[in-house]
């Protein structure tokens, strides 16, 4: 997502990915914007231009595929990737740099239930390698459905 804190229009970007991830795709940019790598895909850096651009204030967000995930260090506590660098232009010439950073992490949902206890009532073989088991798990609703998975 790029934003236009400036007074002028910006019409031209360039983001330059990290080290060691490439662009295998743009995705659908918004209309009246062209957008493409400095070369075919994998390339490092992706651009775009616009004739009417993103206006003081206004917002646009460009989509890409890449070689692999970025990694924000937020997972197992690994050095992340550096973000990466923007630069922005309001007429294709001179640039100025555009703050980066991957925003917040997508949240997981929240579960619908909380188990307080599985009670295994009675287990019951049924053959060398088969057997029956029968539980009970007290759930407290959260919000919405309530469901549980099991495994042996």
């Amino acid at each position: 997502m790029i934003e236009n804190t400036g007074t002028d229009s910006i019409k031209c970007w360039r983001y330059t990915f990290p080290p060691g991830i490439l662009a295998t795709g743009i995705r659908t940019p918004p209309a009246g914007w062209q957008v493409g790598g400095n070369r075919p895909p994998p390339a490092p850096i992706l651009g775009g231009r616009s004739a009417t651009g993103i206006p003081p204030g206004g917002k646009a967000a460009f989509g890409f595929t890449t070689d692999r995930p970025f990694d924000t260090g937020r997972v197992a506590r690994l050095a992340a990737d550096p973000p990466g660098i923007a630069n922005g232009s309001t007429d294709c010439v001179a640039d100025f740099n555009m703050p980066v950073s991957y925003g917040s992490t997508p949240r997981k949902p929240k579960p619908k239930c909380r188990c307080k206890f599985l009670n295994l009532t009675n287990v019951r073989p049924e053959g060398l390698f088969a057997f029956s088991v029968f539980w009970t798990m007290g759930c407290i609703r959260v919000a919405g459905a309530v469901r549980a998975r099991s495994r042996l």
